[in-house]
């Protein structure tokens, strides 16, 4: 629920009313809080009498992004990502259908990052994390069924859909030459609008570049897609307007213009080909670069 703030089970049961849980899926966006999050939703669950196995969601732990955004952590990065690690492993064991770790690139696109560095970052943080899961005690399978990756996108729908292609060919070399099996290797993949393309003075605007925004995570093949409100960039709680409006752009994307009905909508397309290989090719250089200072 985006701008939910829930303090305890009751605060978050009562914003989740009228929500089937059973059928549709809660991520959460708790920053350094992920444990404490995580045990709220669970919380839910056992108190609407959902079994662990019907159980739908993501606990989205992504304390690597958690420090870039906040730039301090609670206890330092090494017992985050232990608890990460923890986590995962729990999740594992009591909910196939939950994943527990989160890898959001927004973070770094919104503070001016280009898509070359979104990716980079990317990997940078999928290696820590996935080394911290496996010590945890989770194989390389296990550990990355547990991740999902987060991209911001804007108005640029080319680009977008570049972005997202990339996003999963570089992750997949990533998992493979760690020694992944080819099926484990796929990425889940989560768009969202970013918020450094609202602008304040004409807000209606924002339903132009949300909607751009949609139909580019939608063409590059996203699981899931978040639309901000149009008014988000005002500060404040939205109105109900500007949320209706927000879910109505995913619904006539997927319902009236069906975008996702289509693999791989842009396979082929020698303009988007040549462009998701020079950002694989330029995100890797990258990333090397970033694992030679310290990762």
């Amino acid at each position: 629920v985006d701008g939910l703030l829930a303090l305890d089970v009751d605060a978050l049961d009562a914003a989740l009313e009228g929500v089937v849980l059973e059928a549709a899926p809660v991520a959460l966006d708790a920053g350094a809080s992920f444990e404490c999050a995580a045990e709220l939703l669970v919380g839910v669950w056992q108190r609407r009498g959902i079994d662990p196995s019907e159980a739908l969601g993501a606990f989205r732990a992504d304390p690597i992004g958690a420090l870039a955004a906040a730039g301090t952590l609670p206890g330092g990065i090494d017992e985050a990502l232990a608890a990460a690690g923890r986590l995962a492993a729990r999740t594992h064991e009591a909910f196939p259908d939950v994943s527990a770790l989160g890898i959001d690139t927004g973070t770094y696109a919104e503070a001016g990052a280009t898509p070359t560095q979104q990716l980079a970052t990317m990997l940078a943080t999928g290696r820590q994390v996935l080394d911290a899961v496996t010590d945890g005690g989770l194989s390389l399978d296990q550990a990355l069924a547990q991740v999902t990756i987060t991209v911001a996108l804007d108005a640029d729908i080319w680009g977008g859909i570049a972005l997202l292609r990339a996003a999963r060919r570089c992750w997949s070399h990533l998992a493979l030459a760690a020694g992944a099996s080819e099926a484990a290797a796929a990425a889940s993949v989560h768009a969202r609008t970013s918020s450094a393309m609202l602008t304040r003075r004409d807000p209606w605007v924002n339903l132009l570049r949300g909607t751009a925004a949609t139909v580019a995570g939608a063409l590059g093949g996203a699981e899931s897609i978040t639309v901000a409100p149009f008014d988000a960039s005002l500060g404040g709680h939205s109105d109900g307007f500007a949320r209706r409006m927000a879910r109505n752009t995913q619904l006539l994307a997927q319902e009236e213009s069906g975008l996702g009905r289509v693999v791989d909508a842009a396979g082929a397309s020698w303009y988007l080909e040549s462009l998701t290989a020079s950002l694989c090719t330029a995100a890797c250089e990258t990333f090397q670069q970033i694992e030679g200072v310290g990762g």
